[in-house]
């Protein structure tokens, strides 16, 4: 039988360790443990195999681009976006994405207006700083 313990230091965690929050109950198995933080991961049950897919690396290690028939290829050829909850349901690297932005919120002490602000931040920034063609007539 398994019994939950407070734990007494995030140094003493390893991977592969079941830790719960107090308050929320919620439970991660630990991945990583960088002296005083550690990285938790949750887990859901997977059983159905044609409802998955899995990020495999490409060339140069990077993960490769959604296929040119997904759902989100289709929609910009035909010039509409889908909404947002759309995405998160039919494009798994928006909804990875928003996985991580979610565990990212439920792991730091920022409200989801700190997270929304910053966010807009890293775009703009990111805009600034790509270099961009200009044509004079």
């Amino acid at each position: 039988m398994v019994q939950m313990v407070p734990v007494a230091s995030i140094a003493e965690l390893r991977r592969g360790d079941i830790v719960a929050h107090k308050r929320s109950g919620n439970s991660y198995v630990i991945d990583r443990v960088d002296g005083m933080t550690a990285t938790g991961l949750d887990s859901i049950e997977i059983s159905n195999p044609a409802e998955w897919l899995i990020a495999v690396e490409g060339p140069r290690g990077q993960l490769p681009a959604p296929p040119a028939s997904s759902l989100r290829a289709a929609a910009a050829r035909a010039g509409s976006r889908l909404s947002a909850e759309d995405r998160y349901l039919r494009d798994p690297f928006f909804h990875y994405l928003v996985d991580n932005m979610q565990a990212f919120l439920a792991q730091h002490d920022y409200t989801p207006t700190e997270l929304r602000e910053a966010a807009i931040l890293a775009a703009t920034l990111h805009d600034a700083r790509t270099l961009r063609r200009t044509f004079l007539p």
